[in-house]
């Protein structure tokens, strides 16, 4: 969780909702996950995923020698977050290795790009103009004052080349002076620093390096490049755990909007054995690497591991899971439909998430409620449809709804929830303690709508 002081930042109160917009819609298992912001008066406080494993700059300088193979798998994941954000019509404008952060410290963590305070919507054939980034990883067009999302691969191959040499493309001792040797001065691909590198890995980087940005490569042509596919494998999942997403991925239904809404919370509560078996089957699931599943996608996968599914069928799949009509799977949706019940129906769990909508503590979930939860996460739904969402629900007709009835939407019935008293609270302290302490108060999308 990040706290920022509302007084510090009073004059720069739009950039940081600028920011926050941009992340509540991002959703790639390499980009961070803004979960809920809020504020209580004096301090805005946002709450995203949480990874421990540092930085990826950190990583590499605690290394004298990365092998080829290493550095393809940390640029193929930066690769596709990359792509993601501009087939999104964002500009990062700040790649670098430091805006990168590991999942965990598991040597097969995940790496998600963070730190969007820079970046921009831009529209096709748009250029900006304010000189943005971080000197060391600043494109030579960024100097100039005329770029687009172009920008962002410069970044890229400055990383590349780094990762390669332990040494950056252009430096100097001031920052005009390694200003002027990006726009004069040509990167250097010889010496003994590039002694035992593979001509693909070499060529990669001379093409993302490539001043004319109209030239350089991009995120998308980049994972195809001959390197990126010689050094990484194809991920692989067990054939049995492939069959039972895909029939998880058949059974799942958007009946119920407020069940959505409690899986996504539930989410939060998944350990990191569990959160690593759906990233690998989506890995496996995502062919292409685009960061979205796809009908051509299903169809391979079903294909390979000899499933019989009609393609109408396949469609199907696509329109039920994907639950904002982008006519793809995305990654939070693949996780919610794929996911394993078992996972997250324990007692713990469920009670857990029936506090996270019971902001007041009356052990009851209202209306007003699942309008805060919701305003926190940056939605904003009319009135008519949460109220619909509780109707659905609301067996007793209170308008309101107990734990018995949270339960029964994600169809755990298998004893008697009506004594909140049996559960370990010590297990949800950590996630109730800033609420309660706080009071509901005002989310921070709410309270800086003037500045949308």
């Amino acid at each position: 969780m990040k706290t920022v002081s509302r007084e510090k930042v009073k004059k720069d109160l739009q950039f940081l909702q600028r920011e926050l917009k941009l992340l509540r819609d991002l959703d790639h298992p390499n980009i961070i996950k803004l979960h809920e912001t809020y504020n209580n008066g004096e301090f805005i406080h946002f709450v995203m995923e949480y990874c421990s494993g540092g930085n990826l700059m950190e990583y590499v300088l605690k290394r004298s020698f990365l092998k080829e193979e290493e550095i393809a798998k940390i640029m193929t994941k930066a690769f596709s977050a990359v792509k993601y954000l501009h087939e999104k019509g964002i500009v990062h404008r700040d790649i670098k290795a430091d805006n990168f952060l590991f999942s965990s410290k598991s040597s097969d963590a995940e790496l998600k790009l963070i730190d969007f305070g820079l970046s921009r919507s831009i529209k096709p054939g748009e250029k900006l103009t304010t000189q943005a980034g971080t000197p060391l990883f600043i494109a030579p067009e960024v100097i100039e004052g005329k770029y687009d999302e172009k920008c962002d691969y410069w970044g890229l191959g400055v990383m590349l080349y780094f990762f390669l040499t332990k040494h950056f493309p252009y430096d100097g001792d001031t920052v005009p002076e390694i200003a002027k040797n990006i726009l004069k001065s040509k990167a250097s691909f010889e010496g003994k620093q590039w002694e035992g590198v593979s001509a693909d890995a070499i060529n990669l980087c001379k093409r993302l390096l490539e001043r004319d940005p109209a030239k350089r490569i991009t995120a998308a042509e980049a994972l195809g490049h001959p390197w990126i596919k010689l050094v990484t494998k194809q991920p692989k999942l067990d054939r049995t755990l492939t069959s039972n997403i895909v029939g998880s991925l058949r059974a799942f239904t958007n009946d119920r909007r407020l069940k959505r809404e409690i899986l996504n919370v539930l989410l939060y509560y998944l350990n990191e054995k569990e959160l690593k078996q759906l990233h690998e089957a989506f890995a496996y699931f995502d062919k292409d690497r685009s960061g979205s599943i796809t009908v051509a996608d299903l169809k391979s996968v079903i294909k390979e591991n000899n499933i019989q599914v009609a393609d109408d069928e396949l469609e199907n799949i696509i329109s039920k899971v994907d639950l904002d009509k982008e006519h793809n799977i995305r990654y939070s949706e693949f996780m919610l439909a794929a996911l394993d019940s078992s996972y997250y129906l324990s007692k713990e769990r469920l009670w857990a998430a029936f506090k996270h909508f019971d902001l007041d503590n009356s052990n009851y979930i209202t209306t007003a409620n699942v309008r805060e939860v919701l305003a926190r996460a940056g939605r904003r739904i009319p009135q008519e449809e949460i109220n619909e969402m509780i109707k659905e629900v609301d067996a007793n007709k209170d308008g309101k709804i107990d734990f018995q009835e949270f339960c029964k939407i994600v169809k755990f019935n298998e004893y008697k929830a009506e004594t909140p008293k049996d559960f370990d609270m010590a297990y949800i302290t950590k996630t109730t303690t800033l609420r309660s302490s706080q009071g509901p108060g005002k989310t921070f999308f709410q309270a800086t709508e003037s500045t949308i």
